[in-house]
């Protein structure tokens, strides 16, 4: 449970890191072209422009970070598994050890 309970707060802690870093990261170069273009160069065509651009930005970032997420959450239970089956491999080391 004490084990749970620190993995949490390290990926709380992670995912506080991750979403700072999503938050300076430029996705505006991920738009696709048809959200940038638009019929005509008018006042209200740019201010459409504008709105879908931050929409594409909004859904383009709540994605990445999703997908980081998940990333770092494996990680974790992999780091976690590894540290597991080495303190088990020293323990069994001990044990031949003594055998001997």
């Amino acid at each position: 449970e004490e084990n749970i309970n620190l993995l949490n707060e390290d990926l709380g802690d992670k995912k506080r890191v991750v979403r700072a870093m999503v938050g300076k990261i430029r996705t505006g170069a991920l738009c696709t072209e048809d959200v940038m273009t638009s019929p005509n160069d008018g006042a209200p065509a740019k201010k459409k422009k504008s709105s879908s651009l931050k929409k594409a930005r909004s859904e383009l970032a709540v994605e990445a970070m999703e997908k980081m997420e998940v990333v770092l959450q494996q990680t974790i239970l992999e780091n976690s598994t590894l540290k597991e089956s080495l303190k088990n491999m020293g323990e069994e080391v001990d044990r031949m050890r003594l055998r001997q």
